[in-house]
C-alpha cells in the first residue's frame, strides 16, 4: 500500500512537472508577442506622425499657412489610421494659424503617446496641446 502511495505521488509529480513546462514555454512566446506588438504599434505610429507632419509642411506651402489644416482631407485619412491602432488624435492649430500641435494617446496606456508640431519636434509628449499653446514643449 505504501509503495502505491509512492507511485501515486511520483505520477502526479510527472503530471504536474509537465504541465508546468508546457505553460512555461507557451506563455514565454506570448510573453514575446506582446511586446513586439506594441512595438509594432510604436513604430507604426511613429510613421504616421511624420506623415502628419509632412502633410502639415505641404499644407503650409500651399496655404501659407496651417489655418484649416486640421479639416484636411490627408489629414483626416492620417486620423483614421490613427483610430484604426485604437488611438486618440488631436490637432490643434493656433488663432492665427501660424503653429500646430498635434498629439495621439493609445487608450491601452502602455503604448507611448506621440507629439508632432509646427516647430519641427517628433517624439514623446501628451497634454501640452490646447488652442492657446499649439506645441509639443
Amino acid at each position: 500500500m505504501n509503495e502505491e502511495r509512492i507511485l501515486l505521488i511520483k505520477k502526479i509529480m510527472r503530471t504536474v512537472s509537465v504541465l508546468v513546462v508546457f505553460f512555461v514555454s507557451f506563455s514565454i512566446p506570448l510573453m514575446i508577442w506582446k511586446a513586439v506588438e506594441r512595438n509594432a504599434k510604436d513604430a507604426r505610429l511613429m510613421m504616421e506622425m511624420g506623415t502628419a507632419k509632412n502633410w502639415a509642411e505641404l499644407y503650409r506651402i500651399k496655404n501659407d499657412d496651417y489655418q484649416s489644416f486640421d479639416s484636411d482631407i490627408e489629414m483626416r485619412k492620417v486620423l483614421d489610421d490613427i483610430e484604426s491602432m485604437d488611438a486618440e488624435g488631436l490637432i490643434i492649430v493656433s488663432d492665427s494659424g501660424e503653429e500646430y500641435c498635434f498629439e495621439t494617446s493609445f487608450r491601452d496606456k502602455k503604448t507611448k503617446p506621440w507629439c508632432v508640431d509646427s516647430t519641427g519636434y517628433l517624439g514623446e509628449g501628451m497634454g501640452l496641446c490646447s488652442k492657446g499653446h499649439a506645441n509639443c514643449r
